[in-house]
């Protein structure tokens, strides 16, 4: 949770950034860091998932996650948060702590979701190898 915090704190202080379009790459990327940190945490390689996602459901919605494509379809899952960061950077001062306010929550919420998803899955593996 820590580790998400982090990374929280780090898309809230992208809010600052004034150019258009570039604070929402700068977003996918920090995204796209923070879920491989979790899945190194975990120890859940490409190759894992991979193996693992033919019977459980749970690690193909972790590989999904692990491309731009997917932080980017998990992005307009909280379009409407990401509309408000957007329009209210251009208002003077409040709007960059809304802003700031909007990308944190938007990071602590992906991340602590696909930290519980990598747990549960690790979990399940770590099950299924004792079983054997």
């Amino acid at each position: 949770d820590d580790l998400v915090t982090k990374y929280a704190a780090v898309a809230a202080a992208n809010a600052l950034n004034p150019i258009p379009g570039v604070d929402a790459a700068v977003d996918v990327g920090i995204i796209a860091k923070l879920f491989s940190s979790i899945r190194d945490a975990y120890g859940l390689d490409e190759a894992l998932l991979k193996k693992s996602a033919a019977s459980m459901q749970l690690a193909n919605t972790i590989l999904k996650y692990a491309t731009t494509e997917g932080i980017l379809v998990l992005l307009k899952s909280v379009a409407s948060r990401t509309v408000v960061k957007q329009f209210s950077k251009y208002i003077p001062i409040v709007g960059q702590i809304i802003a700031g306010t909007v990308g944190f929550g938007i990071v602590k919420y992906a991340g602590n979701s696909y930290l519980d998803d990598c747990h549960q899955l690790a979990e399940k593996i770590l099950a299924e190898n004792l079983r054997k």
